[in-house]
């Protein structure tokens, strides 16, 4: 079975002793404008490397990625690279579809990159991916929302209360016809990657010390998730639906 590299740099192939050109197929969830700036990248990669064709082609968001990755592997018709969630290693690894790429790491790359990153790709002693596009959870707020609801811009909430109270204030009925046209808040709570910050400062955890169990029904759980069904039906400064892209 064909094996997939999985990173997100082009690799530096040498060239010198092939007479035919080497073609890598790199897939990618990366859309919108950033669609463009890959695009731009491969090209010039292309064009500073004619021994080396790379084409880079578009999978969608990173859960189409990933029915596209299982298929491909059953028909045999993989990528050489593709840009995937960490979270998906495990099933890629357990599949044998993958192929370590420790022999092909740049030494100066292994230092750049933190070992905390590292360890997110590596299985068993063997690293499966580069690290890239790691995004970090951070709190943003609109200072001149916060003037214009009497709050203080420069003194943002530090604690789950104060967040509750200043978004009471923050939370509008523009128009008067008893709808709120503008909310507190809104962010990205689906998945490990969206829901893990407000479990781990509520001390939880998803999976057992062993890893045998998953922690779904845990006191820390239910609390997390009480406490952001709260924001919507209770306190009402976050919107019922909203779309993974508004809310990131």
């Amino acid at each position: 079975m064909k094996k997939l590299v999985i990173a997100v740099v082009l690799l530096l192939v040498s060239t010198s002793v092939f007479a035919k050109k080497i073609e890598i197929s790199y897939w990618h969830s990366l859309g919108f404008h950033v669609k463009e700036l890959v695009e731009d990248m491969v090209k010039e990669y292309n064009d500073a490397n004619p021994d080396v064709e790379v084409e880079a082609v578009f999978q969608g968001l990173y859960e189409e990625m990933q029915v596209k990755m299982m298929t491909a592997a059953v028909t045999r018709q993989l990528p050489d690279v593709a840009q995937v969630q960490y979270e998906y290693i495990d099933i890629y690894v357990l599949n044998g579809i993958l192929e370590p790429i420790d022999k092909l790491l740049d030494p100066a790359l292994k230092e750049d990159v933190p070992e905390v990153m590292w360890k997110q790709v590596t299985r068993d002693g063997l690293i499966y991916g580069i690290p890239y596009c790691v995004s970090a959870t951070m709190y943003f707020y609109n200072q001149n929302a916060f003037v214009r609801a009497g709050l203080d811009p420069d003194q943002p909430p530090s604690t789950w209360e104060e967040l509750i109270e200043a978004g009471k204030k923050l939370t509008v009925d523009n128009d008067g016809d008893g709808k709120f046209d503008t909310y507190a808040l809104m962010f990205w709570a689906d998945g490990f990657y969206g829901l893990s910050p407000f479990l781990w400062a509520n001390g939880g955890e998803f999976f057992s010390e062993d890893g045998t169990r998953i922690l779904l029904t845990s006191e820390e759980m239910l609390r997390t998730i009480g406490m952001l069904r709260d924001l919507v039906f209770k306190y009402h400064i976050m919107p019922q639906n909203w779309t993974a892209w508004e809310g990131g």
